[in-house]
């Protein structure tokens, strides 16, 4: 079942940013030379909540530079914006460059709801991607540490990420750490 969207809704965003500029910084596992943070991510940069007429500002372009990303019409991005919307667990970060208008960098912290450990959540990181011309300026950095701050804010007791052989040591400089348990998957297409 489709959710209404309505062409008013341009400007919402999936969370309020306003979260991520509260988090402490200072908390941070890593060092920014030259410093960033969420509310000033570099020159001409802004990092913010996913918008809903970010599909129009390269966001699925940045997705496919990762996996993916398939067909999706603007209709079917509006849908699956209003039901994470819905939900309330998703936080998908983007780093705009608005000086011309594109989405240069993401990641995503899904928080699961969870009985155990006194009826806590579970953070995961997914989507981790940085447009190629905008690596080495930390942007990733910037991301991890603010999903990671988040997820502590929220209460989450531990969070995860999934990541190639490749990727495993740039995420260990973060503090992940391989886990003993065996990550299993089903798909059931590509």
């Amino acid at each position: 079942m489709a959710l209404q969207t309505d062409e008013s809704d341009l400007d919402v965003n999936l969370f309020d940013s306003a979260l991520l500029y509260s988090l402490d910084m200072s908390q941070c596992t890593c060092s920014f030379n030259p410093a960033i943070k969420p509310e000033s991510p570099g020159d001409g940069l802004v990092m913010r909540s996913l918008q809903i007429n970010d599909y129009d500002k390269g966001y699925l372009q940045l997705l496919a530079q990762l996996t993916v990303v398939g067909e999706v019409s603007r209709s079917r991005f509006q849908d699956q914006f209003h039901a994470m919307k819905q939900s309330g667990n998703h936080y998908v970060v983007v780093v705009e460059d608005v000086t011309i208008g594109q989405i240069v960098s993401t990641a995503t912290l899904l928080v699961e709801h969870k009985f155990i450990h006194s009826a806590s959540q579970l953070g995961r990181v997914e989507d981790v991607v940085v447009d190629e011309k905008y690596r080495g300026r930390q942007l990733a950095k910037l991301l991890l540490e603010s999903l990671r701050l988040l997820s502590i804010k929220l209460g989450c007791y531990k969070v995860s990420l999934n990541c190639e052989e490749r990727n495993k040591s740039f995420y260990e400089k973060f503090g992940f750490k391989h886990s003993s348990t065996l990550f299993l998957q089903m798909r059931f297409f590509e």
